[in-house]
């Protein structure tokens, strides 16, 4: 497979293209990301300021902060801490944290005091709709995870009266991801087509929250998440340093096994269904942000994502926990995969949506300069 020059993405998406000197697509846009990101915040102090200025009197905590005991949340809480700002903690457990996670936000709570609130999926309804995904075939069975996650600080929030959501998501180490590597995750249709397809006809306990109410909520101004890291030179080493020597915070491995299953997601399931490594995608990122050479994360790419006795068990616990045998995981890896569009999702909506919301603000535009004009 041909690699580009300047990152270790492949053609292992197909969604790559390359330029006449050999350099990717997701390494030219990634440039772009960059240089036209533009926040309307000057810095973190100047978004510390309007939060305390803009604090809903419903609540006394200015913002909530979704921890999962990996770097970029608990990263988000300290500096939350250190500029004095009043947080709750919110976390979901879905049942696959590793016991470096949960201790790595006992050590948060206790370091910060900021009081955690934990909401606790039902496991036997989380584990249908998980296996739902995988039996499914699709590719993204995070999908359930990573939306629940974030619906759940939406619905939270609306409920407790607080405005902000601070986020660890970040442009410096996430902006390449292939969109044929994961799905929208947003999409709750999605994830209730999928879920009905194996026989659920309800879901009671995993939290949802389509993309067009989320985006509602932000726009009408209820419900505001910010990628705090974006304020920052953000550089996944140094923010790992300080939370070690701040907090005695431990390295749960490599980016997101804070959970066993995401782990074993990244490390089995996506190498040998769907011949993805999302390695490439993360080491490419730290490549972009100076962080790591490409020799060093060609390196790291000789070595299988997922080998050692240590994997060999947890794979296995994996497995069990989900319910499935030797004989059932291999029919799994052997079948073919199938697009989530084949299910009934929300993208077409979301698209009119979008196409509205440009249209009222180009009128508005229109409007304001019209006015402008005439005066």
């Amino acid at each position: 497979m041909r690699t580009c020059k300047k990152c270790v993405m492949n053609e292992s998406t197909r969604l790559i293209s390359f330029d006449i000197n050999g350099i990717c697509n997701f390494c030219r846009q990634d440039s772009r990301v960059q240089s036209t990101y533009r926040s309307k915040y000057n810095d973190f102090g100047d978004f510390v300021d309007f939060v305390k200025s803009n604090k809903n009197g419903r609540s006394e905590y200015h913002c909530v902060i979704g921890v999962s005991g990996g770097i970029d949340s608990s990263y988000v809480a300290l500096k939350a801490y250190e500029a004095g700002l009043n947080a709750l903690l919110v976390h979901v457990d879905n049942g696959w944290n590793t016991s470096k996670a949960n201790k790595n936000i006992e050590r948060l709570v206790n370091f910060t005091g900021y009081p955690l609130h934990t909401y606790v999926i039902d496991w036997e309804e989380f584990k249908s709709v998980q296996r739902a995904l995988i039996d499914s075939d699709v590719i993204d069975v995070e999908l359930v995870t990573d939306h629940a996650f974030k619906a759940y600080l939406y619905r939270f929030c609306l409920k407790s009266g607080i405005k902000f959501i601070l986020s660890g998501e970040n442009s410096n180490t996430e902006s390449i991801m292939p969109g044929d590597w994961n799905w929208s995750k947003t999409d709750a249709r999605n994830i209730v087509a999928l879920a009905k397809a194996k026989g659920i006809s309800r879901i009671k306990s995993i939290p949802l929250l389509g993309a067009i109410p989320r985006q509602l909520l932000e726009r009408l101004g209820f419900v505001s998440s910010v990628p705090v890291l974006e304020l920052f030179n953000y550089k996944k080493q140094d923010a790992k340093e300080v939370l070690i020597n701040s907090i005695g915070w431990t390295e749960p491995g490599r980016k997101h096994d804070e959970s066993l299953f995401t782990k074993f997601y990244q490390n089995t399931i996506l190498p040998q269904k769907f011949g993805v490594d999302k390695r490439r995608a993360h080491l490419s990122n730290l490549i972009l942000n100076g962080e790591l050479s490409r020799d060093e994360a060609l390196k790291v790419l000789d070595s299988h994502p997922g080998q050692g006795l240590e994997y060999s068990l947890e794979e296995s616990y994996c497995l069990l926990k989900l319910g499935y045998d030797d004989v059932s995981f291999k029919a799994y890896l052997g079948r073919e995969p199938v697009e989530h569009s084949f299910y009934p999702n929300e993208m077409k909506y979301v698209r009119r949506l979008q196409v509205f919301f440009n249209v009222v603000k180009n009128t508005i535009g229109y409007v304001r300069r019209l006015g402008f004009r005439e005066g």
